[in-house]
């Protein structure tokens, strides 16, 4: 419910009682006087103000109300790069006996048990090797030695001949013998395992015991 003053009231009887006498004018066909017209103006001006007028009603400074700002939209973030693996897996053999080169540097001058040594295009057993045989012979040992490690014989001249890519276990023993009791204990024929000791200025006399 609005409530007036009572100023307000007489204004607003005063406009109705204008509007009424306008609209009894128009129906009489006659025409709409300019100071009429003015009064119904100033009339609906005041009239549309008293009606919307709420004690209630918010103060305004005139301003427009600016629209609330809608939360910013959260940009997409592009997905977490895939962490990378700490040593990629060698391919070849070059490659696994570089990787495997530091850790037969340190076995140097110790007895250590000797568990492959093949080349490419040489036939055991009537298997022909190439380098992924070989590469796949190696890692089969290393699935059940993960001490293995790969070096070339020309590397070292303990070995009687280059060319050949020779498995070690990475496990020094005392001596020779102490060595060939590791490949027993294993179960290897005395061919695929014997005490080995790796030097690169002695030639491979004294370097080399073979298991009876």
């Amino acid at each position: 419910m609005v409530v007036r003053r009572p100023d307000q009231r007489r204004e607003v009887e005063d406009h109705e009682q204008t509007v009424q006498l306008t609209i009894e004018h128009r129906s009489s066909g006659g025409p709409l006087p300019a100071l009429t017209a003015a009064a119904i103006i100033v009339g609906v001006g005041i009239g549309g103000a008293l009606l919307f007028w709420s004690p209630n009603a918010a103060p305004t400074d005139g301003l427009a109300t600016a629209p609330a700002a809608s939360p910013a939209s959260t940009a997409s973030r592009p997905p977490a790069a895939a962490p990378t693996s700490a040593a990629a897996v060698p391919t070849t053999l070059s490659q696994q006996a570089a990787a495997d080169a530091d850790t037969v540097r340190t076995l140097a001058g110790r007895w250590v048990p000797q568990l492959s040594a093949k080349s490419t295009g040489m036939t055991v057993g009537g298997v022909r090797y190439d380098e992924a045989r070989i590469l796949a012979d190696f890692r089969a040992v290393h699935a059940k030695y993960p001490d293995a490690a790969l070096l070339r014989s020309g590397d070292y001249r303990s070995f009687t001949q280059p060319g050949y890519w020779v498995v070690v276990l990475a496990r020094t023993f005392d001596d020779a013998a102490a060595a060939n009791a590791w490949c027993d204990r294993q179960g290897f024929d005395p061919d695929n395992c014997f005490a080995k000791r790796l030097s690169r200025t002695g030639g491979p006399k004294g370097n080399t015991v073979a298991r009876r």
